[in-house]
Formats: structure tokens, sequence, C-alpha cells
């Protein structure tokens, strides 16, 4: 029927090229556009997953109980409750300060927002060793002793 009327080159039927090029670029547009939002999905999820917490060091000089001078280590806040909390110095296990000083614990269960005391050994307290804080055999995160901050209690 085109060719009756004189219109050979016109198509009737189906798209034009021009109309599929253009529903290719709207096709990546949308999954560019959607990318991000999977991205930030995918971060919500992981960032759940995560434990965290703040970590403080200090040496405590105070006459009130046993220990007359110590270094410590402070496990605060956790955002999640830490079941079995293990710190280690180096290869050395830290200890919980006890209630009444007198036992230490080397796994303890740390609530969301508490906070416990580890006692730091002298003979193992060295800035350029690494603080390896873990949740049963999960390491939750390790840092040198010298990147804690310091709280200088006294």
């Amino acid at each position: 029927m085109a060719r009756l009327l004189g219109y050979e080159d016109v198509v009737i039927w189906g798209p034009s090229n021009g109309r599929r090029r253009s529903c290719y670029w709207t096709l990546a547009i949308t999954i560019l556009g959607l990318i991000p939002l999977y991205v930030d999905l995918l971060n919500r999820y992981f960032a759940n997953r995560r434990i965290d917490f703040e970590l403080e060091r200090y040496y405590d000089t105070s006459k009130g109980h046993p220990l007359s001078d110590f270094h410590a280590i402070r496990v605060l806040h956790p955002s999640k409750p830490i079941d079995h909390g293990k710190v280690f110095v180096g290869r050395t296990q830290l200890a919980y300060l006890g209630r009444d000083f007198t036992e230490p614990d080397l796994e303890r269960k740390i609530p969301v927002g508490g906070g416990e005391t580890l006692i730091v050994p002298d003979d193992v307290f060295d800035l350029k060793v690494v603080v390896m804080v873990m949740d049963g055999d999960k390491v939750l995160r390790k840092k040198l002793l010298g990147d804690i901050p310091d709280m200088g209690l006294q």
C-alpha cells in the first residue's frame, strides 16, 4: 500500500531505529539509577551485622583497691552483646577485672551499652603490640596498643 501512495521508504509496521535507540538509552539509565539503591541496601545489611564499640586504655594509680598501679583496657558501649568476649595483647589473653578484685575472668559477656575493664600485665605492656578483641572465635577488632586512646586516669 505504501508503494501505491509513493512512500517507499516509510515503515508502517514496527518501531523505527530511532525508537529502538531511545529504548536502549532508557534501559541503560534505569539500570545505572538502580545501582546506588542496591549498594545502599547491601551497606545497610552488612552494617547491621557488625559490632561497634569503643576501646580505651589507662593507667590507674589510685590507692582504693588491692592492685596499687596497673595498666588497663576498657571495652565500652558495644552496639550488640558480646557473648564470649576475650581480649588478647600479643599472644597473652587478658583477664577481666573481677568485681571484688580477687577472681579474674578470661571470658565475659558484655551487654549492649555496657563495658568491662581488663588488666594489662606489665610484662606484656608495649605500645607496639597488637590488641585483638574477640567474640568467641570471631575477631571483632585488631588495633595497636599505642593507637588506643589513653584516658590518663590518675
